[in-house]
């Protein structure tokens, strides 16, 4: 379901291609795609993280302040800090011997790697939710002008 993305993780240089190929499911006995899709329990991670961190501030929290964009941002960063701890702490459970293919020769480099490409993705996934107005105004009474870029209101 995911594999599209973290190709594209894999071709920008943010992990080896083995960490792709174990991502997808590539089994402990190196014969074929039978494991573990990481990359999906990843994907869905990464996008249940970040829906609950938007639910929370813009339903749970949903206060003005008086700095609308800065709080977005701290908002954001408890955002990456969860999804980093949570992607690196799954992906580097599997690494231990015996929990992936030792043909993929997987680091951890290639861990930190993959953790701070869910980081980015999930940190842009937040910002296009946040780029209109509609799911703001949908869910929040008191901040729909609170996004990560300053809002005149009209």
């Amino acid at each position: 379901m995911f594999n599209w993305l973290y190709q594209i993780g894999e071709d920008v240089g943010c992990y080896s291609k083995g960490m792709y190929s174990h991502l997808c499911g590539w089994d402990v006995t190196c014969s074929g795609f039978f494991g573990t899709p990481y990359g999906n329990y990843l994907g869905m991670t990464v996008i249940v993280a970040t829906v609950l961190a938007l639910l929370f501030f813009y339903k749970l929290i949903d206060s003005p302040t008086k700095r609308k964009v800065a709080s977005w941002w701290l908002m954001a960063l408890i955002l990456a800090v969860v999804t980093f701890a949570a992607s690196y702490l799954m992906i580097h459970g599997s690494l231990r011997p015996g929990g992936a293919c030792r043909d993929l020769r997987l680091t951890n480099g290639d861990a930190l790697g993959l953790a701070f490409f869910d980081t980015l993705w999930g940190l842009l996934l937040a910002m296009i939710v946040c780029w209109t107005s509609f799911p703001r105004k949908l869910i929040s009474t008191n901040n729909p002008f609170t996004t990560f870029y300053p809002i005149a209101k009209a």
